[in-house]
């Protein structure tokens, strides 16, 4: 059973991924048009293509740290797994999204590739071997590497450049 005011936000199949998509990005902008501050708990990224959407329109723009050991900026085209998981980055940056459902591609690009921070991808070899171009010099990313040698500053760094680049959120 679902609580008022939450959103599943677990669905596997396509239809049912945009179902919950649209929900959450009501959801999200309705807290935020309120001047509540909306938490998101979705344990599967593809929340973002909802979140991200609705503080933008809401805001005015979105800022983004995005911790992950992946990029998640796989275009929809190459067959890497297919998961939304695998993508949302780029679908938020508007570097892929040509075959995304038409509710979820009016509301991209959402994200400014200067608000965007990536601490500590460590999926390099992966986007090699699948020849996946990387987000690095399109978005502030630092590799797992160089945050695991500072990982405060690191964080730092990351949230200082979104704070320049995104809205008050």
């Amino acid at each position: 059973m679902t609580r008022p005011g939450r959103v599943r936000t677990f669905p596997t199949a396509p239809n049912a991924r945009t179902q919950m998509t649209g929900a959450l990005y009501r959801r999200v902008g309705s807290a935020l048009s309120a001047g509540r501050f909306p938490f998101v708990y979705g344990a599967d990224c593809s929340v973002l293509l909802a979140a991200v959407p609705a503080l933008r329109d809401v805001a005015g723009r979105a800022g983004l740290v995005f911790v992950d050991g992946h990029e998640d900026a796989t275009p929809m085209d190459l067959p890497a797994s297919g998961e939304a998981a695998d993508m949302e980055i780029a679908l938020l940056l508007g570097l892929t999204g040509e075959q995304a459902p038409p509710s979820l591609r009016a509301r991209l690009p959402a994200l400014d590739p200067g608000a965007l921070a990536m601490p500590g991808p460590r999926d390099h070899l992966f986007r090699q071997a699948a020849n996946v171009p990387a987000a690095a010099g399109r978005v502030w990313l630092r590799p797992a590497d160089q945050v695991a040698a500072d990982p405060a500053g690191s964080a730092r760094r990351a949230a200082g450049h979104v704070t320049a680049h995104g809205s008050r959120w």
